[in-house]
């Protein structure tokens, strides 16, 4: 297996790990603002690294940083 298509699936599972934990369809539920790290975190049982990550990819999608 080639090291660019290895690194292309780890990166595809990393991406699916964070919306496997905190999918989008129920962020979309949360009022904007109660849409914080903190939130995230205790809602979804996850670490605090994990739920900033994981927001600013939710982000993202409807602002540019």
């Amino acid at each position: 297996m080639s090291p660019l298509f290895r690194e292309y699936q780890e990166n595809k599972a990393n991406h699916f790990m964070y919306h496997a934990c905190v999918p989008s369809f129920m962020l979309d539920e949360i009022e904007p603002n109660n849409l914080t790290v903190e939130y995230i975190q205790e809602q979804f049982n996850v670490e605090c690294d994990f739920a900033r990550k994981r927001l600013e990819q939710y982000l993202s999608k409807w602002y540019l940083f």
